[in-house]
């Protein structure tokens, strides 16, 4: 009994030393998930880069970059582009052209987008849905994917897939109408 009192503490400290080596070593094979960089959002990133003759030499590097871009359709099938855009320079957003595709990726049919014409100016953000831009297809719908090459007057255009959202569901209520609704009367005090 005498033996089993003095080896308890040792194999207690043993154990508790294994335990912490095993978790230590886990740790270590595998990185935190919160240290990952990622955008929390149903939309998608994308960057631009300027051109270097239509940029500044301080801001060369520094892309125009667009947050969260998705397009949010409506059940009558009207849809608005949504995402913030912010440039490090005065810009000019020329089109944007696209394409519906199907579940495995292959085109459906060519998407119209209205409203894709707008000025930024350097270090403003600009969302999408307060410019307007609709977005039209009758091969288009919630849960599927569209590619959309987005052209600024500098950089290159950049082409990415973009998810269409159901803009039913309660998250999308603050998203504007695609068909305008009826003028409102405002009184002068």
């Amino acid at each position: 009994m005498d033996v089993l009192k003095r080896l308890r503490p040792i194999l207690i400290g043993t154990v508790a030393a294994g335990v912490l080596l095993g978790g230590t070593a886990c740790m270590r094979v595998n990185d935190f998930q919160s240290l990952e960089q990622y955008t929390p959002s149903e939309g998608v990133p994308v960057e631009i880069l300027p051109s270097e003759a239509d940029s500044p030499a301080d801001t060369t590097q520094v892309p125009i970059k667009i947050r969260n871009l998705m397009i949010v359709q409506d059940e009558g099938g009207d849809a608005v582009l949504a995402g913030a855009v912010i440039s490090p320079i005065d810009t000019k957003l020329e089109s944007i052209e696209g394409t519906a595709l199907d579940v495995e990726g292959k085109p459906l049919g060519e998407l119209k987008v209205s409203g894709a014409d707008f000025t930024l100016k350097a270090d403003e953000p600009m969302n999408f849905e307060g410019q307007d831009v609709k977005v039209t297809s009758s091969d288009m719908e919630p849960g599927l994917l569209t590619e959309l090459t987005i052209t600024f007057a500098t950089g290159e255009p950049a082409t990415v897939q973009v998810p269409v959202v159901d803009g039913s569901k309660s998250n999308y209520d603050n998203f504007p109408e695609n068909t305008p609704s009826a003028p409102v009367e405002v009184e002068n005090p």
